[in-house]
């Protein structure tokens, strides 16, 4: 809500949020269409229909209150979105993001160790198809060094494990073994938290914003431009591969959710 927040004011000069019209609603998710983000990344069709439906509910809710008389957002002002088409990752992206993960020039420890790590979340995309969110809450508890597998959640609550690949479990093990620090645990709200799976270079659990920016910089090294490589890409490219290999829409959509 915070784009919504400082949009009066910033853009349209108006100095309360509740001058908002419908034309200026309008405005605003025009704004978030042509604009980019603060980590100047164009905003998807996807990203812009959430956040308008956001302001939509909460302007509903403010009315409701009696904050507003009426809501500045009809249904006509609304985006819709049409049926998002696939995005699969070729093989030789995938290869040059992997590549990419090696800051060229650094050889320092720090470099090394993200590197490495990174390397590791490439691979956990492509072979278990997880959400971002996923991936950022996975826990050391989640990886089974004797089944070499990963635990993942599904629909509903439930939980499923994936195996993974030769390559994938290889970058697993380097990153545990040579990457990640050991016996180094991080403090939110005075409590010590060393059980997540993935780190930043700060010892903190991973954000989704950190796995975007991620993806932004790798992108970016590797020289690709005008493709959309993104976790989401490689989520399709694993679903693919799987029904490829012989698997049931039943079974990955159990497993999707």
């Amino acid at each position: 809500m915070g784009h919504l927040q400082h949009y009066p004011f910033d853009i349209c000069q108006h100095p309360l949020f509740c001058q908002l019209t419908e034309q200026g609603a309008r405005g605003w998710i025009a704004f978030l269409r042509t604009t980019a983000s603060i980590n100047d990344i164009a905003r998807s069709p996807v990203t812009v229909a959430t956040y308008a439906r956001s302001a939509h509910a909460f302007c509903h809710w403010l009315v409701r209150k009696g904050y507003l008389e009426s809501t500045p957002f009809d249904k006509g002002s609304l985006p819709k979105v049409g049926k998002i088409p696939l995005q699969l990752i070729e093989p030789d992206d995938f290869g040059r993001l992997l590549l990419a993960c090696r800051v060229g020039g650094e050889h320092n420890e720090a470099g090394e160790r993200a590197a490495v790590r990174n390397r590791a979340i490439l691979w956990f995309f492509l072979d278990t198809g997880m959400r971002v969110s996923e991936l950022c809450e996975l826990r050391l508890a989640d990886v089974n060094e004797e089944q070499q597998a990963v635990r993942l959640p599904r629909a509903g609550g439930r939980e499923h494990w994936v195996t993974l690949s030769s390559n994938a479990w290889f970058q697993l093990r380097s990153y545990l073994e040579h990457a990640r620090p050991k016996g180094i645990g991080v403090k939110d709200r005075g409590e010590v938290e060393e059980n997540h799976l993935f780190l930043s270079e700060w010892y903190q659990p991973l954000s989704s914003n950190r796995i975007t920016l991620l993806f932004h910089h790798l992108k970016k090294r590797a020289g690709i431009s005008g493709k959309p490589l993104s976790p989401s890409g490689l989520r399709d490219t694993c679903a693919v591969r799987y029904l490829q290999a012989g698997g049931t829409r039943q079974a990955l959509g159990g497993s999707w959710g």
